[in-house]
């Protein structure tokens, strides 16, 4: 599975996936810069997001990858980060765990998984 942002935040921030363990997924370098980049991480959640991503398998943007985004940018509009989430999971051919399900929704052939939806 595709670790979006979001989840891996709320994780950090204890409302979802307490235990939220290294096999459980995988996530884009995209993913690493914006969680990293969040302006309003303390120290020690900083600290915690960086021992994850060393735990888990992060994915390179490909040729394939690229190509999968201009595609998802040229059918409707969608921010460079999403269609490079996007087109990850989709040329991995793995489902995309996030909570924002509506900027993802329209994509043919992604596979969503939610884990705040009951």
């Amino acid at each position: 599975m595709l670790l979006d942002s979001n989840i891996i935040i709320y994780r950090g921030q204890g409302k979802i996936f307490k235990t939220l363990e290294s096999s459980y997924g995988f996530a884009s370098i995209i993913t690493k810069i914006e969680v990293l980049g969040f302006t309003r991480l303390t120290e020690i959640e900083r600290i915690d997001f960086i021992k994850f991503f060393n735990e888990i398998e992060i994915l390179q943007i490909t040729e394939e990858i690229a190509e999968i985004a201009i595609e998802l940018k040229t059918v409707r509009k969608i921010s460079i980060p999403d269609a490079i989430i996007a087109s990850t999971a989709l040329a991995n051919k793995m489902p995309l765990v996030t909570a924002n399900t509506k900027d993802f929704r329209w994509i043919d052939g992604l596979e969503i998984i939610n884990p705040l939806e009951k």
